[in-house]
């Protein structure tokens, strides 16, 4: 890929390194002292990202990411645990907000430009208006602060990043760390049987011993963040020519350890999806090291790992899935009876109301749906395609980006992403957990605007040629 040489998107070297010493404070000083001080940590750094914006500094993004992959997600808690902690534990999504939504102002109000779709636009307003005809239906005001935080952590999110001053391959560099270190807690908590979490998860959040959660508090959504994060590593070999295998394989041995079906589908999936890139772009020499290196990442783990993950391979062959399979009938039953949907907090009530023969694959006491198709049919009836169209507008409106080779294998990274997105969402409520929607849309804003980049770059590169031949 040709480098884009305008500095005016790259943070200088000096002031990179800073940012990732900061990361490294954020995941060693956050977990250690959560419990006991996550105000007196959390300002300081909330400041610090205020501080980035107001001053024009680079760097926002990378810090409310890598904050928000710092605490666990609290969504197995009662709601006594939820009071019992709900300082520690709901603190820091609140910072996370807050810091969105400063930056997105602040740089809205200096910049005021077009980096939403218009349509985007469009289908959130109808959305939003869905949702307060839902809270005046269930009279809960729930029903439009979920879709209000949603859109923070969404497109907010990607207007804050597309602000950046930070290259793609810096973006890179900064999602590396946030891997390694949230890698070292997934050891520590698989191998040393330790996490800085330990009261939490064992008073608070129950989930089988042998699933690693890291610092998330679920199993699922670390598996996510391993499935978006190996397009990252495609990305350094189609654009860089990187060779990040050791990453690669470790990155393997993590989502072994997440004991996930889906998480090793979908790296078998995507791998072919990347196998199909390189092949395009007559890399066969690639495809062949990348297949000698996965062999011997299988070879290693059998060898080395075999220990740690029988119990891994025995939950994965004995787990059913009669739970998402008993979803379907009851979100048909409650579909064929409300078309227009039943709101965000109708579907529990709807469910818990007895007025329907669910199959017995279905458990009322588990009470999720696990699946953000149904989920949101549930939710909304035949307006549900909304969401689904708000998380696809991006991917709409970069195609128009495609130009070259250059645009197709970035276009191409963005295609992985969505087939991540699309086939998690049978098997995982995406849309409600924050860390996985903050990060798939940064990194979507990222590669978007490289692809502006280059295609302004490329369209002033012709111009000036052109201006030199007519003189």
């Amino acid at each position: 890929m040709e480098k884009i040489t305008n500095n005016k998107y790259e943070m200088s070297v000096r002031h990179k390194y800073i940012i990732a010493v900061v990361i490294l404070f954020i995941f060693v000083f956050i977990p250690k002292f959560f419990l006991v001080g996550a105000v007196t940590l959390l300002i300081p750094f909330f400041f610090l990202i205020v501080c980035l914006a107001l001053y024009n500094k680079s760097g926002w993004s990378i810090l409310i990411l890598a904050l928000s992959f710092t605490f666990p997600y609290s969504g197995y808690l009662s709601e006594e645990d939820t009071h019992l902690l709900s300082e520690a534990m709901w603190l820091p999504f609140n910072v996370v907000r807050a810091s969105i939504l400063f930056v997105f102002i602040c740089k809205f109000i200096r910049q005021n430009n077009n980096t939403f779709p218009k349509y985007s636009i469009k289908t959130f307003g109808s959305f939003l208006g869905l949702s307060v005809f839902y809270f005046i239906y269930n009279k809960e005001s729930k029903e439009v602060a979920d879709v209000l935080s949603w859109f923070t952590y969404t497109y907010l999110a990607y207007y804050v990043a597309h602000e950046e001053k930070i290259s793609l391959k810096q973006f890179f560099f900064f999602i590396d760390i946030i891997f390694y270190c949230t890698a070292f807690y997934v050891v520590q908590e698989f191998i040393f049987h330790s996490s800085p979490y330990e009261v939490i998860y064992n008073k608070y959040i129950y989930i089988e011993k042998i699933r690693a959660k890291g610092l998330l508090g679920h199993p699922l959504i670390l598996s996510v963040f391993l499935c978006y994060y190996q397009v990252c590593l495609y990305g350094k070999m189609i654009l860089f020519k990187q060779k990040p295998y050791l990453t690669f394989l470790l990155l393997i041995i993590i989502g072994l350890m997440t004991a996930s079906r889906t998480t090793i589908i979908l790296f078998i999936v995507v791998f072919i999806v990347y196998i199909i890139v390189e092949i395009k772009n007559n890399r066969h020499s690639k495809v062949i090291s990348i297949g000698f290196t996965l062999i011997g990442a299988i070879i290693i783990i059998i060898c080395f790992f075999s220990t740690y993950i029988d119990n891994t391979f025995q939950r994965i062959y004995n787990a059913g899935a009669d739970q998402r399979i008993g979803a379907y009938d009851v979100i048909w039953q409650i579909f064929i009876k409300n078309p227009l949907g039943v709101g965000l907090t109708g579907l529990k009530m709807e469910i818990e109301s007895g007025n329907y023969r669910f199959s017995e694959l279905f458990s009322k006491e588990l009470m999720v749906i696990d699946n953000m198709y149904l989920s949101a049919l549930g939710h909304y009836g035949i307006f549900s395609f909304l969401i689904i169209i708000l998380y696809i507008c991006p991917l709409i409106h970069f195609r128009y980006y495609v130009k070259d080779t250059n645009s197709k294998n970035l276009f191409s990274l963005m295609i992985m992403l969505y087939v991540i997105w699309f086939l998690l969402n049978f098997s995982f409520d995406t849309n409600v957990y924050v860390p996985i929607n903050l990060f798939l849309f940064t990194f979507i804003s990222f590669l978007g605007k490289e692809m502006k980049m280059y295609v302004l770059n490329k369209s002033n590169l012709v111009f000036n040629v052109s201006c030199q031949i007519k003189r």
